[in-house]
């Protein structure tokens, strides 16, 4: 909508999502608000969203923008007029106050009348902190500017809206504002003025403004050779440029733990002690290094509780027609679907499905799931490959994130889990080749580490060892968490833990497959499967207890009185157990040692 007044973006904003109930998807930069049409009435058609700066707004049902500014105006969420009430002025500043190259002719957008006292709020009372160095000039925050020697060098002007304009010629580079009274000891440096006068407010201590990101290491270099006797710890903004330009300080640095704010928004969201606390747990990095006394402990963070850890290096193996895309399936569709996954709690999130194998059936998956748990999946952040990609050949690794970048910017969101189903399919080499399986781990890597992502591979068994992933062991030992998925009996699939790097083994869980009838859209009747919880798992075969009962059960299946044949007992327990004759043999022999059975001339009884 063309007329949106973008520099009152937040004020406009908050009007149309109280009064039209809109929900928030996304954060930071690339949220938006989505809701019923305040014209066409339908569900979840009506969008706001902010990008590059521009606000745009509209029906995905096609409400034309004439019909749309009608309807928010007739609710009061817009200007009664486009331009009429667009005014310009030219506040007064004085000689007395400000060096003359500061003396810059300005237009500043006003809303006339109706607006005047809502949207003209003057920026420091929008941001709830004092006039910390600086002075208020009409409706306009001003901040003098410094340089190494304290000489006042310019200003910056910040307007109600959020606008900030320097002075002509200035020299930024180096330059520097304040809050509070700079002397020796600790003081702190952050970007812009509103979030050092919150850290000022909060902690009494002086803050310096660095006035953006990419200026703050220049002005950690004037400090280091001006005033010396000065430590500076950064009050970062938790974004990328940031948290980049704190690390590139030296200097100790914390950041807020929501990402996409800054202290400004702490203060106003959590008050002065929240403020206080994040504050002293800035921590020493220099380079590529962070003192041990600054490691901050964190408890695990789940997708899905106790089993899927976020950010986590995870894989699934187990031998042909096991069951792993249906377990893997399950997992991903539950987080993406915010539903939990058999009783553990689940962080909600987008999921991206590399499949490399299994296309024509996907569907039938898919949809078997959505019944069985009764999941419309239309809104569902689920996104499947249309075909494989291997992630480490580097044009399709290139054009794989590509892709992703442009998803993520439809979406508002990073995915949560990204799936590669299966290695064998997503991989450039020779799975035996430590060399090809390092790039591999090293491309799952770059995944992981740019989209904050789960990333979960699908593997075979070894050709000879049901027990472990075939291939190098360069891959198990990249590995944050692993599981082996296993046929048991004829219906059952067991998911059993094989490594957890962090954080305590969970119980392993068993499922029964379960067909579900389906019907395509052209009529036509068909089937998958679904994974069904159930509590019924099978014993540790290596159990002594668990071998007892075995080895009496099939005594008592043979022969009711408890007296059978040696032979005929070792067969029958080394295929229970499955284990070899001579192990049955054993155990039949410990439990004669133990006094639970007797054997003479070959044939065994009950004691």
């Amino acid at each position: 909508m063309p007329d949106f007044p973008q520099p009152y973006w937040s004020e406009w904003a908050d009007r149309i999502i109280g009064q039209f109930n809109l929900t928030r998807h996304g954060t930071g930069a690339q949220a938006e608000w989505h809701g019923g049409c305040p014209c066409c009435g339908g569900v979840d058609r009506f969008w706001i969203k902010e990008r590059d700066a521009e606000v745009k707004a509209f029906c995905r049902q096609g409400c034309t923008i004439t019909d749309l500014s009608k309807a928010l105006r007739e609710a009061g969420c817009w200007p009664s007029a486009k331009g009429d009430n667009v005014l310009s002025f030219q506040p007064a500043i004085t000689a007395e106050d400000f060096a003359g190259d500061v003396m810059q002719r300005f237009q500043a957008r006003v809303i006339a009348e109706d607006f005047a006292g809502d949207i003209m709020q003057p920026y420091h009372e929008r941001k709830q902190v004092d006039l910390l160095g600086a002075k208020l000039v009409g409706d306009n925050v001003v901040v003098p500017i410094f340089n190494g020697q304290r000489e006042k060098i310019g200003s910056q002007t910040i307007s109600p809206d959020g606008g900030k304009k320097f002075n002509s010629g200035l020299a930024k580079e180096g330059a520097f504002a304040a809050t509070g009274k700079l002397s020796g000891g600790l003081a702190y440096i952050a970007e812009g003025w509103a979030t050092a006068a919150s850290v000022t407010m909060a902690t009494e201590q002086a803050c310096v403004v660095a006035l953006d990101a990419g200026n703050l290491p220049k002005v950690v270099e004037v400090f280091a050779k001006y005033f010396p006797d000065i430590e500076l710890i950064v009050a970062a903004d938790n974004d990328d440029a940031g948290i980049k330009a704190a690390k590139k300080s030296g200097c100790r640095w914390a950041v807020p733990n929501v990402k996409d704010a800054d202290w400004n928004d702490v203060w106003i969201s959590q008050g002065a002690k929240s403020v206080q606390q994040g504050l002293a747990l800035a921590k020493h990095t220099v380079g590529l290094f962070t003192h041990v006394s600054d490691i901050e402990m964190q408890p695990p963070r789940w997708l899905i509780d106790g089993m899927l850890e976020q950010e986590s290096l995870t894989m699934c193996f187990g031998s042909p027609a096991a069951g792993k895309t249906f377990a893997v399936l399950d997992m991903a569709l539950s987080i993406a679907a915010g539903k939990d996954y058999h009783g553990k709690a689940v962080e909600q999130g987008m999921v991206l499905y590399i499949a490399g194998e299994g296309h024509a059936g996907f569907a039938r998956r898919v949809a078997a799931w959505s019944q069985t748990h009764d999941v419309p999946l239309g809104n569902v952040p689920f996104y499947k490959s249309n075909n494989a990609i291997i992630i480490n050949d580097e044009a399709a690794a290139t054009e794989m994130v590509a892709e992703i970048d442009a998803l993520v910017e439809r979406a508002g969101q990073a995915p949560k889990l990204v799936v590669l189903d299966t290695l064998a399919r997503t991989m450039m080499g020779d799975e035996n080749s430590s060399e090809k399986v390092g790039e591999y781990i090293k491309a799952l890597d770059e995944i992981k580490v740019k989209y904050g992502s789960t990333v979960l591979v699908v593997h075979h068994t070894g050709h000879g060892n049901k027990d472990r992933a075939r291939g190098s062991s360069v891959m198990f030992g990249a590995l944050d968490a692993e599981f082996r998925v296993e046929t048991w009996g004829e219906t059952k699939v067991l998911i059993t833990p094989t490594k957890m790097k962090d954080a305590e083994e969970p119980e392993p869980m068993a499922f029964l497959r379960v067909t579900v009838p389906l019907t395509t859209p052209s009529g036509e009747e068909t089937s998958s499967l679904v994974l069904e919880y159930t509590a019924d798992k099978p014993r540790n075969k290596k159990d002594p207890e668990f071998i007892k009962e075995v080895v009496l059960a099939q005594m008592l299946k043979i022969d009711a009185m408890g007296e059978v044949q040696r032979g005929d007992l070792k067969e029958a327990v080394a295929v229970e157990l499955e284990c070899s004759q001579r192990n049955a043999n054993r155990h039949i022999k410990r439990l004669c040692d133990n006094g639970i059975l007797s054997a003479t001339g070959g044939v065994v009884k009950l004691c």
